[in-house]
């Protein structure tokens, strides 16, 4: 006589088997095909900025910046003055490195949390900054961090995922990566065709890659 077994294994997999006294078949089933796996649909999160001061204690006039490498170039774009800010918030999960030359050279003063006054060899020093935030990899529209902004986090997004989060077909120009991830571009839906890796962000993704993003890989 045959009896039919289910057993849930510690490692999430399941096995399923016939047995007899003459013959014995084991089938191992992953969670992806159990009938009970439901899949988790995936998410933007919010896009941080920090605000940046013209006096101590938050005084004067501010500017807000997403996520991104500014150099002298992007700041003005972004309409922060040259050595102008004083104080500046901070949000969690953000790291801010202001520099005191251009193309994040010079001295290096890093912030990751607010400050009502910087002090004061950092006082009116910023001409170049990195502003990192640790919970994904953020996509803009426009070139120099500006236009719309999609953060994602670690995974892999096809054409049809990103366009449900936000982010068109062929519509990234420029990226802010956090540290220790890299993201790899794809100009085809489905991660294949021509492909950029990038382990930092850049404020022009390339003439080459500009506007291309079809898929992604974060990781």
């Amino acid at each position: 006589m045959y009896r039919d077994y289910t057993v849930l294994c510690s490692s999430g997999m399941i096995q399923t088997y016939e047995a007899s006294s003459a013959v014995a078949f084991l089938q191992v089933i992953t969670p992806d095909q159990s009938e009970n796996k439901q899949s988790i649909p995936k998410q933007s999160i919010p896009t941080p900025q920090i605000t940046v001061y013209e006096n101590d204690q938050y005084g004067g006039a501010s500017y807000n910046l997403r996520p991104g490498r500014y150099t002298k170039e992007a700041l003005t774009q972004a309409a922060v003055p040259d050595n102008w800010m004083t104080s500046l918030k901070v949000p969690d999960g953000c790291t801010v490195e202001i520099y005191s030359e251009d193309n994040f050279a010079g001295t290096m003063w890093e912030f990751t949390s607010d400050s009502p006054n910087i002090g004061s060899a950092a006082n009116d020093q910023m001409t170049s900054c990195i502003i990192y935030y640790d919970g994904g990899v953020t996509f803009y529209s426009g070139d120099l961090f500006q236009g719309s902004a999609v953060t994602l986090t670690k995974g892999t997004y096809s054409l049809n995922e990103l366009i449900q989060l936000g982010i068109p077909n062929d519509s990234v120009s420029s990226l802010a990566i956090p540290k220790n991830y890299s993201a790899i571009i794809y100009d085809n839906m489905l991660f294949d065709g021509q492909s950029w890796l990038f382990n930092y962000g850049t404020h022009n993704v390339g003439a080459a890659c500009n506007d291309k993003m079809s898929s992604v890989r974060i990781y």
